[in-house]
């Protein structure tokens, strides 16, 4: 996903992107918690899927 963002304010752009790494974080730490759904997680988007990753295509 690419998110195609015309933000004038630099404090709106910091809360987007600690609010997207939060969600993503929230999302980890929940998969982590379930080994099971761990597993499932990694072999549905094929060990590097697009939530995953850390990095914000911006």
């Amino acid at each position: 996903m690419v998110y195609k963002i015309f933000i004038s304010d630099l404090t709106d752009y910091y809360n987007l992107i600690t609010y997207l790494m939060r969600i993503r974080y929230c999302t980890i730490t929940y998969l982590l918690r379930n080994k099971s759904n761990l597993l499932n997680y990694f072999t549905n988007n094929k060990l590097m899927g697009n939530n995953i990753d850390l990095l914000l295509p911006l």
